[in-house]
């Protein structure tokens, strides 16, 4: 009987830790993606403009900052062809070369069946990742992190965040 109340209370145990971890998790149901960021702090903005409809979600943290911001484009505008993707990374460059940073360092990035290109650049001393993602059709991904260079640790902290963006559900 002893026995029984061990494995039942490490039971109850396991269930409020994992329960624990999984209330730091943010999970966007509309985007079909989840990060390891605490729900309660993200501030969710839903937008629609001439070209479609999407979210950009936002958390301030000590370490720094972290965007997400997806959308779908309308019937009429999408990604159709391999070049379409990559005007959409040459955009997303264009405007982090905007704010003048120091250095910029492109790379090839994917998460699910999402092609994309990681940049990370340093601006006013500050490291600054941008992961956008597209695929053929309607549906983009735009993940970035700020880090504060004033914050030790914070661009491990941000980057860890960044690299827990993963899909949860199929894009369609």
């Amino acid at each position: 009987m002893k026995d029984l109340k061990v494995v039942a209370l490490s039971l109850i145990t396991i269930a409020i830790f994992t329960g624990s971890l999984a209330a730091q998790n943010f999970v966007s149901a509309k985007g079909g993606f989840t990060i390891a960021l605490p729900a309660s702090g993200a501030k969710v903005e839903a937008f629609t403009d001439a070209d479609g409809q999407g979210e950009n979600i936002k958390w301030d943290l000590k370490e720094g900052m972290i965007a997400i911001t997806y959308g779908n484009y309308s019937s009429g505008v999408s990604f159709k062809t391999a070049r379409d993707i990559a005007y959409f990374f040459e955009g997303v460059k264009q405007g982090i070369v905007e704010v003048k940073p120091t250095t910029l360092v492109e790379s090839a990035y994917s998460a699910g069946s999402f092609a994309g290109t990681s940049f990370t650049a340093t601006v006013n001393g500050n490291t600054y990742r941008t992961r956008a993602l597209a695929a053929m059709g309607t549906k983009y991904f735009i993940i970035s992190g700020l880090s504060k260079a004033s914050q030790p640790g914070s661009d491990a902290a941000i980057l860890k965040a960044l690299d827990s963006f993963e899909f949860t559900a199929p894009v369609k």
